[in-house]
């Protein structure tokens, strides 16, 4: 169940992302690269995430 809704949120989230940026930005180019900078925001969050938790899980 749990699975479903990240999923249902995730397609909800890659269809209202553009209207948004769209929406906020005046232009194509600023709103690609406000979406490349929240992109390498996220990756390097996921990263330490995933650093952490499987770092503990090695460790203990």
């Amino acid at each position: 169940m749990a699975t479903t809704i990240v999923l249902v949120l995730v397609n909800v989230g890659c269809a209202v992302s553009p209207i948004v940026l769209n929406a906020i930005t005046p232009n194509a180019k600023t709103c690609l690269m406000i979406s490349g900078i929240l992109f390498a925001i996220f990756t390097v969050y996921a990263l330490i995430h995933y650093l952490r938790v499987h770092g503990s899980k090695k460790a203990a």
